[in-house]
Formats: C-alpha cells, structure tokens, sequence
C-alpha cells in the first residue's frame, strides 16, 4: 500500500488484525512499546489514535489491564520463591503502572478482581475465547 506523506493515518491503516496483536502481546505481559513496535507505529501516532479513535482507546485499555494481570499474577505466583527479587519486581511494577501514585493504590483490586481466583487453565482458556472472538472481527 503506497501512502502519501500528506495523507493522515487513520484506523483502517492498522493490519487487519491490529486488536489480535495487541491483545496477544499482552497477555503476556508486554509493554505498549512492544505493541507500537509490532504494529509498526510511533509514540505519536499511537497517542494520537487513543485520543481520536474510541475502538482504539477501548483496546489499548483492555491491553493495559491484561498485561497488568500478567505481571500481578507473576508477582502472586513467584513470590515465595527464593530466586524472587521482590525489589527489582516493585521497581518494575512502580515503572510500568505507577504503583507509588495514590490513585492507583486506591484501584489495584479493580483490575484484577475480574480474573482473580481463575486457575491457569481457566485463563488459557479465557484467551483462547478472545482470541477467537477478534479473529471472527478481523475476517
């Protein structure tokens, strides 16, 4: 596809399957560079679709808490093991979610209560059903 400089990019000039890629990444723990990067868009753009494209806003926050999960369920998950750096795991998290910020303290449960309790399998297969769904959109 042969684009003009002049031309604005718009939603439609995503691969097709942009949701799928999003949400893959992070469900496994991806940050929103590792996203920009797969889909081939700057920083700029990216912030510009967030403001301009609701589809767009709505996906990137459905990927910010699933790649939250991945990292609180990490923590959960590895936490009594003696190889844990629980230091460098909270510098982590206070980096990537702002874990220091007051507002956040407030609403860490909210994001995770939807999957908390879920066993590994349960979340396999909660991706797989989401997966499928976005590959149905994207046809």
């Amino acid at each position: 596809m042969s684009r003009k400089i002049f031309e604005k990019f718009e939603l439609k000039d995503l691969p097709k399957n942009w949701k799928q890629i999003m949400f893959e990444l992070s469900t496994e723990g991806a940050a929103a560079v590792e996203v920009r990067v797969k889909l081939g868009i700057s920083r700029t753009l990216w912030y510009r679709l967030i403001d301009e494209e609701q589809d767009f806003k709505d996906a990137v926050d459905q990927a910010r808490d699933l790649s939250y999960a991945w990292w609180v369920k990490f923590g959960r998950e590895n936490l009594r093991s003696r190889m844990f750096q629980g230091v460098i795991y909270l510098a982590n998290m206070r980096n990537r979610f702002n874990w220091d910020k007051d507002e956040n303290k407030q609403n860490i449960n909210i994001n995770i209560n939807k999957l908390d309790g879920l066993s590994s399998e349960q979340l396999k297969e909660l991706r797989k059903e989401k997966l499928k769904e976005l590959a149905k959109e994207n046809k």
